[in-house]
């Protein structure tokens, strides 16, 4: 069986298609990620001749400084017959931004390499049901926050996403901040995903306010979580490993193009690997 060469931008219709082909690749089908996906960003795809898509990835764009690539997804059947490459190389194409971002598995890591993307970085994702005791050093955000969380974040990632933030900020189970004498010195977003709730993003000044807005979102979930945490962070990862949270799977930070920009270290974990 082929497919079509023609790669084509996909819609909110090819929703319930999106998650058949994470499902079909034993991905979490997590319908808020790619609503937000198709919402705010660009998704393409490849069709199958039965109807179905043989892959997918998409492309956000945060202004002429950055943008982030991610959910590529190839069906299993076309796996290993170049789709994944023309879809990335197709993606690529069409942004200008000066910094292509994004995360790679293993497997995927050497496909980028030979679009032209270098590692830069990496997360470990960790998971489990932390026991979290004592009382919050944060405060929970209200959407009075957003336009000093919107500027803290444009600081980190060097380029401003307000759509995103409000986005998740919509959806997220519970939002925090730890304030400072001249605004917020970080944030920090839960959502609840497929499997467990998501802790993300995590936006600090330093990993001692990242570990307290890590550890207040923790006791609020009260149950299963995930976070992928920088290995640049030791901090974090401690705080994790102490808390009985099992490291997993490891992806690597890439970027095309200019280095990261912004105070990239302030970015203790992403929203989800296809939006930075």
């Amino acid at each position: 069986m082929t497919v079509a060469a023609e790669v084509r931008e996909l819609g909110i219709g090819d929703l319930p298609r999106c998650l058949a082909l994470a499902r079909d690749r034993d991905w979490a089908a997590e319908t808020r990620a790619w609503l937000l996906l198709l919402e705010i960003g660009r998704v393409y795809g490849i069709e199958d001749p039965d109807g179905s898509l043989a892959a997918t990835v998409s492309v956000v764009e945060y202004g002429p400084a950055l943008a982030a690539v991610g959910a590529l997804l190839v069906a299993r059947r076309h796996a290993g017959r170049g789709v994944g490459t023309a879809l990335v190389r197709s993606a690529v194409d069409r942004t200008t931004a000066a910094t292509v971002w994004l995360t790679a598995t293993p497997a995927g890591a050497p496909l980028y390499r030979a679009a032209g993307f270098r590692p830069v970085g990496g997360y470990v994702r960790y998971s489990g049901t932390p026991e979290v005791p004592g009382r919050p050093a944060s405060r929970t955000a209200d959407v009075g926050d957003l336009p000093a969380l919107v500027r803290l974040d444009a600081t980190a990632l060097g380029a401003s996403r307000p759509a995103v933030l409000a986005n998740l900020f919509s959806v997220a189970t519970v939002a925090r901040v730890v304030d400072g004498p001249d605004g917020p010195l970080g944030y920090g977003m839960s959502w609840r995903g497929a499997r467990s709730h998501v802790l993300g993003p995590v936006v600090a000044v330093d990993e001692r306010v990242a570990a307290t807005l890590v550890a207040d979102l923790a006791r609020d979930v009260g149950g299963p979580l995930r976070i992928d945490l920088p290995a640049s962070g030791p901090a974090l990862v401690t705080w994790a490993e102490r808390h009985g949270l099992t490291a997993g799977p490891a992806t690597a930070e890439m970027v095309l193009g200019a280095d990261p920009p912004g105070a990239r270290r302030w970015v203790r974990t992403f929203a989800t690997g296809a939006l930075g």
